[in-house]
């Protein structure tokens, strides 16, 4: 295990050095909390295991034990998890306790929301389908949380978009849509929604949303970013970055809040345990 983190290590840097641009291997020595943040969000699509044998990934079992390690590193007060097969629920419930995973009628859908169960407790919480046959993971999932200590309240959701533009192109509208209806439920409620778009943040369906919903992104409106020319996602097996694209995993944000950092984690772990690498935002609220 030792040799093949080395062996990653180095070859990365080796990448990174080559390609200069936008590139930071930030994992896992630089992913403490911005100064002045006091709230955490990450997006993580972390490879069902009905998908890894299309690009040779290692086995979920393999696998489950660097996700959970990687979770209790990035510390996060919410994470969006996409494509979670019911196996997945099995291997992390325990693994990365205290944090849980958000309940509802919907429980073991592909699109979790987990949360620090020391610091917040659920309220509410629901999914809005997209017009699709695949519900469970083409779906907005949303949760209510309060901060146990001081009563406040966000709204955290997390969705996985269709793989055809036409396609994303109305899961923006129904999503938009949908936000609306929680912003009228729970007014005056910051909302985080995480989530694989499957769209790179200049695409037309993903600048739908924005206009649409009124979110920003945490990305384009951090005060500190690394990596973000760089792709969210990776091959697992030559585990080498890609450059020139911008990521297909967001964090985009609504509410009196401040994203003070967004990045995109590179670096051990992360090479191996998934096909994408996580969205890491810090905000003061």
């Amino acid at each position: 295990m030792l040799e093949k983190l080395i062996f990653s290590f180095v070859c990365v840097m080796a990448f990174l050095s080559a390609s200069g641009a936008d590139a930071v291997f930030n994992y896992p020595d630089s992913v403490s909390r911005a100064p002045g943040s006091n709230l955490r969000v990450v997006s993580y699509n972390i490879l069902a295991k009905k998908w890894e044998h299309q690009n040779g990934a290692r086995k979920i079992g393999e696998r489950a034990p660097d996700v959970a390690k990687i979770i209790h590193q990035l510390a996060p007060d919410f994470a969006g998890l996409q494509e979670l097969d019911p196996i997945w629920y099995k291997l992390l419930a325990d693994a990365i306790k205290p944090w849980k995973f958000a309940e509802n009628p919907y429980d073991k859908n592909m699109c979790a929301v987990i949360y620090d169960s020391r610091k917040y407790r659920q309220l509410d919480g629901d999914i809005f389908p997209y017009v699709t046959k695949n519900r469970a993971i083409r779906c907005l999932r949303w949760g209510l949380f309060e901060d146990i200590k001081n009563g406040k309240k966000f709204v955290i959701t997390n969705t996985h978009w269709e793989l055809k533009p036409v396609r994303r192109l109305k899961d923006a509208e129904i999503m938009a849509a949908s936000l609306k209806k929680l912003q009228k439920r729970f007014p005056g409620i910051p909302f985080f929604c995480t989530g694989d778009y499957n769209s790179t943040r200049d695409s037309e369906e993903f600048t739908k949303l924005l206009k649409l919903s009124g979110f920003k992104d945490a990305v384009q409106n951090a005060e500190i970013t690394e990596n973000a020319k760089l792709s969210s996602t990776i091959h697992p097996v030559e585990r080498k970055p890609r450059f020139n694209k911008t990521h297909i995993d967001h964090i985009v944000f609504y509410g009196d809040v401040k994203p003070v950092s967004a990045k995109l984690g590179i670096g051990g772990l992360l090479m191996q345990a998934s096909d994408h690498l996580p969205i890491i935002a810090d905000f003061e609220i």
